[in-house]
C-alpha cells in the first residue's frame, strides 16, 4: 500500500472512531431507552358464589348475579348424600359433587356475555325434578 493510501486509512479511521453515533468503527451504540413503566389497573378479585344442592333436588340460592369481564368463582356444596352436577353450558361450566362434597371452579365471563342463562343439575331426573336456577350476567359497572 502506497504512504497516500495509507495516510488516507489512517485520517477515515481517525475520524470514524470519535465519530459517537455515526456507525463508524470504534463508535459507541446509543443506550437502549428504558420502556416506559406500566402500572395497569389492579384485576378486581373474583366474585365467590356459594351454591348448595340441597335434598329434595334443589339449588339454594336459586338465582345468582355475575358482572361480564370479571371472574366468578364457584362454591359448589353438596350437602345431600348422593351426587349432584352444577351445569351452565353457555359459560363452559360443569362440575361434579359427591355427596358430601365441596368443589370449585374459577370461570371466566366475557364482555360479550351479559344475559341470562340456566344453570342445572345433568343427572337425569334431577333437573325435571327441580335442581335449576339462573346466572343473570351484568354488563360491567352496572352495580
Amino acid at each position: 500500500m502506497g504512504m497516500a493510501a495509507a495516510g488516507l486509512v489512517a485520517l477515515l479511521l481517525a475520524s470514524t472512531s470519535c465519530s459517537g453515533d455515526r456507525g463508524g468503527f470504534g463508535s459507541r451504540p446509543s443506550p437502549t431507552p428504558e420502556p416506559p413503566a406500566i402500572s395497569p389497573e389492579p384485576l378486581p378479585s373474583p366474585l365467590q358464589v356459594v351454591v348448595r344442592a340441597r335434598e329434595g333436588f334443589r339449588f339454594e340460592p336459586a338465582s345468582i348475579r355475575a358482572e361480564a369481564g370479571r371472574a366468578l368463582e364457584i362454591v359448589l356444596r353438596n350437602e345431600d348424600d348422593r351426587a349432584h352436577t352444577f351445569v351452565v353450558d353457555e359459560l363452559n361450566v360443569l362440575m361434579l359433587a359427591g355427596g358430601g362434597q365441596t368443589v370449585r371452579a374459577a370461570v371466566a365471563i366475557h364482555l360479550g356475555n351479559a344475559g341470562m342463562f340456566a344453570f342445572y343439575c345433568q343427572i337425569p331426573g334431577h333437573r325435571a325434578g327441580g335442581m335449576e336456577g339462573r346466572v343473570r350476567v351484568v354488563p360491567p359497572g352496572s352495580g
